[in-house]
């Protein structure tokens, strides 16, 4: 559960909720600068809010059924799914709620991040803990204070290129309009890969990422789909390497006026 925590604490999520001050405390609308927390993971508009929920998947007469919500976390391409999610992010485009939920909206984390001069300032776990961000010249995040093995690289066009964990290494690759197309988990004792995910696109929306182990045997694939007003999914259907269904994410975004 503490990696688990970490990951999401550091990483991409997809997702978000509620009202603060935060939309205008500290945050200013997005100009020119570093990368927004959303453009750094290729999502479009300006989002308010996004959720999501994940639920266990079948096939019945040959049709994917949705069944009812997982009970527990499942690894994703370089994250944890959760069963309910939900993120709030502010003008800027950088999250600054992030709560995630059991069935029966059982907590299991909640975190307010706090920003001063459009830079990520302290994060605020569950608890009240307050974890101080370590950011580059440029405003983006490279360590968050005294967590173990927690290292962030960014690359001249302000995409995560590399995160360095305890238990794991994320190495991160993109094409020449910025799109995320590759992510290579290694082991951080003998850089042996672990994991790689291909990611493609159709029209400049997320199409399919193809998940292969270390070996390069495929075993997952996660295809996207139903797009709103923005061009960004609100499905991932996650299916096994017989291509059997396993999960289904439904995604609810809001975007500012």
């Amino acid at each position: 559960m503490k990696k688990l925590l970490l990951i999401l604490l550091c990483l991409p999520l997809m997702f978000s909720c509620g009202e603060n001050n935060q939309d205008k405390k500290g945050i200013e609308e997005k100009e020119e600068g570093r990368k927004s927390w959303l453009e750094q993971w290729g999502y479009k508009g300006k989002m308010k809010y996004a959720e999501y929920s994940t639920y266990y998947a079948s096939m019945e007469f040959g049709e994917i059924r949705k069944d009812s919500v997982i009970d527990n976390p499942v690894k994703g391409i370089d994250e944890w799914i959760l069963p309910f999610v939900k993120v709030k992010y502010n003008l800027y485009g950088d999250p600054i709620e992030r709560n995630a939920y059991y069935k029966e909206q059982t907590p299991i984390f909640t975190q307010e991040l706090i920003y001063a001069n459009n830079e990520l300032n302290y994060v605020v776990l569950t608890d009240g803990t307050k974890v101080k961000a370590i950011n580059d010249q440029r405003g983006y995040l490279i360590k968050l204070g005294e967590l173990p093995g927690a290292f962030f690289v960014t690359d001249d066009n302000g995409y995560i290129i590399e995160s360095i964990y305890s238990d794991e290494i994320q190495k991160h690759k993109y094409d020449l309009n910025g799109k995320w197309i590759q992510c290579d988990i290694y082991d951080p004792n003998t850089t042996e890969l672990l994991k790689r995910t291909k990611l493609s696109y159709n029209k400049n929306k997320r199409e399919e990422a193809l998940i292969y182990d270390g070996d390069g045997n495929l075993y997952e694939r996660h295809k996207y789909g139903k797009y709103d007003k923005e061009n960004n999914f609100t499905e991932i259907i996650i299916f096994d390497s017989k291509d059997n269904p396993l999960f289904i994410i439904d995604f609810t975004r809001k975007y500012y006026e």
